[in-house]
């Protein structure tokens, strides 16, 4: 076991997840109910979400219900723990063009398995992770990658949407 994770029988199994979402809207009182003990702080340009998911289930989970409340994501992060991710994992000089573009960062090394099943992202191996960047047509194609990962069983490390 690695001294970094809770045991086994405080967890269920599960690797606990330090999180921050920032996500454009706002989160109105039925939502925070549904939220339980995540923070949420209202920004200027929308909300951020602070607080521990019990794995990456739980965080899928969350992601659904921001969407089905109609926040745009901007940004998901883990906030704490070896595995925080970098700021740059992708060239920043890349340019995408005109719109949103997302950049989806997992554990691994996984670029040859998430090319197959992604094939419109450009694809970044750099250790310990794999990142993806693609363009966003619509809040869909998002929430189709983000699918196909969880369908892969990928550890989500970030999502940063820039416009």
């Amino acid at each position: 076991m690695r001294s970094d994770q809770p045991p086994a029988e405080v967890t269920g199994g599960r690797r606990r997840l330090d999180i921050r979402i920032h996500a454009e809207g706002e989160v109105d009182a039925a939502l925070r109910a549904e939220l339980g003990a995540l923070r949420v702080s209202r920004v200027p340009d929308g909300s951020v979400l602070e607080g521990t998911v019990i794995d990456t289930a739980e965080l899928w989970g969350l992601l659904h219900r921001l969407r089905r409340a109609g926040l745009r994501l901007r940004s998901v992060d883990r906030i704490s723990g070896p595995e925080t991710p970098r700021e740059q994992s992708t060239p920043a000089e890349r340019h995408y063009g005109d719109g949103l573009t997302a950049r989806v960062e997992v554990d691994g090394y996984a670029a040859a398995l998430v090319s197959m099943v992604v094939g419109t992202a450009d694809v970044f191996q750099t250790p310990p992770s794999t990142t993806l960047v693609f363009k966003l047509g619509d809040d869909d194609t998002l929430f189709d990658v983000l699918a196909a990962i969880e369908d892969l069983a990928l550890n989500l490390r970030g999502i940063h949407v820039d416009g």
